[in-house]
């Protein structure tokens, strides 16, 4: 699955108005495969190209890759409790609603727990 999606990442040109997918209801399909990938895109141009730093493609496209291997990894975490918790607070309540995000504050609330 990851290999799909890479390969999909790395040819696709997707539009820019994504909707966010939970990564523990993504189910493969094809559809929320694009879904995702337009998302990560989409946020990342979102977030890092309107800086004062400016838009380097290079940069935007590993940024990019960081988000959809978070976005993998999110996949695959099995405390949907925490996950939304996250989800909230950083898609909800503030901005920063990216993968990369919510998977470093699920990890710490998974940490705090234990």
């Amino acid at each position: 699955m990851k290999k799909s999606l890479l390969c999909l990442f790395a040819i696709c040109s997707l539009p820019v108005n994504a909707s966010f997918i939970h990564p523990q209801e993504f189910d493969g399909s094809e559809g929320q495969k694009q879904e995702a990938l337009s998302y990560i895109q989409s946020r990342t141009e979102q977030d890092y190209c309107q800086s004062a730093q400016g838009c380097d493609a290079d940069k935007i496209k590993a940024l990019e890759k960081e988000n959809l291997d978070a976005f993998i990894r999110l996949s695959k975490t099995d405390n949907k409790m925490i996950l939304d918790n996250a989800i909230h607070a950083y898609c909800n309540v503030v901005d920063m609603c990216n993968y990369q995000m919510l998977e470093a504050v699920y990890t710490e609330n998974i940490k705090a727990g234990s």
